[in-house]
């Protein structure tokens, strides 16, 4: 899990870099950024692939499970980076936030600015995933099942802990993210009801998600595709840089934790799509102009073309090479004993 984290994270992430530095070798911020984008990955896809072929407790798919949530909150520490050395470069404060950190001369602390602020990232992080289950399961415990209440508390724990990531400079999808996190772990979202998972997929699926894909939707500009040649460029680089960086980070890390070649590319392709935490990342570099629309609609195209065949193309894999996830390597369960005694029967 440790070699998929770091390697799944880093080499993706200087792979965005350099895509970016080709470009805008003098924009480092923007460098980061981009980093931080190919970086990321999409809990949400990878989780229901993982589920389907019913791998989740198996050692396989625990590992792509926590590197990929390991993965996601590091990209994410990085975009809050970002968003704030932005804020402090403009040249006339645009930027009217409660963040503490906005009103902070980086001058003063120049490079300590770095272990400083992901510090504070981290010790929030820790604080809300431990806080925010504790206060839930006291909640819960005195509420009825058919309650509307724990609708209302799970929308003011995420608006909460939102407001307070905004104070101390962490960004709003960071907070959204650590908030999801952190109620996901209690019991109520693990049990069999129905009901209650219902309201709250009306409410992201019936309101807030439709309304940022329109907004993400107006924000891009799809005739790049028959602009100026810098533009087809950007686009190709930057599906060519994650596509590889991707594949061949999976590939690696699962070959240091002892898995087979084919695992390893299997691997690979489960972390190339990039759906809603990228566009969320990217709307945001656009709208603080950390990237140029240019950059900005490579990505939602590179979103496109990963996220809708990639989940088949996995599957038709799988089929195809005769992939299984009952071998002695996947097994979280099987003891030394087992494991020599499988041996003396092969």
């Amino acid at each position: 899990m440790v070699w998929l984290s770091i390697l799944t994270f880093l080499i993706p992430a200087v792979a965005g870099f350099f895509v970016f530095h080709m470009f805008s070798p003098d924009d480092t911020i923007g460098q980061l950024f981009y980093a931080s984008l190919f970086a990321s990955h999409s809990v949400g896809i990878v989780f229901p692939i993982i589920k389907e072929l019913k791998v989740i407790k198996t050692r396989f798919g625990v590992a792509i499970l926590a590197s990929t949530v390991i993965t996601d909150i590091a990209s994410l520490i990085l975009l809050a980076i970002c968003v704030q050395l932005v804020r402090h470069q403009s040249p006339v404060q645009i930027f009217e936030t409660i963040s503490l950190f906005d009103h902070i001369d980086l001058t003063h602390l120049g490079v300590f600015f770095y272990p400083l602020f992901m510090g504070v990232v981290l010790i929030f992080i820790t604080m809300v995933l431990w806080f925010v289950p504790v206060i839930g399961r006291s909640i819960f415990r005195g509420m009825h099942p058919g309650d509307d209440s724990r609708v209302t508390f799970f929308l003011i724990t995420v608006l909460g802990v939102v407001l307070v990531g905004e104070i101390f400079g962490v960004s709003i999808i960071v907070g959204a993210f650590i908030a999801g996190m952190a109620l996901s772990s209690l019991q109520v979202f693990h049990d069999n009801d129905k009901l209650f998972h219902k309201k709250i997929e009306e409410i992201g699926y019936g309101f807030f998600v439709p309304f940022m894909f329109l907004s993400i939707g107006m924000k891009t500009d799809v005739t790049v595709l028959f602009g100026a040649n810098e533009n087809i460029y950007i686009i190709l680089w930057t599906i060519v840089g994650l596509l590889g960086s991707k594949i061949f980070s999976g590939w690696m890390a699962m070959r240091f934790s002892g898995f087979s070649n084919r695992k390893g590319i299997f691997d690979g392709l489960m972390t190339l799509p990039q759906l809603s935490a990228t566009i969320a990342e990217a709307a945001v570099g656009l709208s603080l102009n950390i990237i140029p629309a240019k950059f900005f609609n490579a990505i939602i195209i590179l979103s496109i073309l990963t996220t809708i065949p990639v989940p088949i193309i996995i599957k038709v894999f799988i089929l195809k090479a005769k992939v299984r996830f009952d071998n002695i390597e996947d097994n979280l369960e099987l003891d030394i004993e087992e494991k020599t005694l499988d041996e003396e029967l092969l």
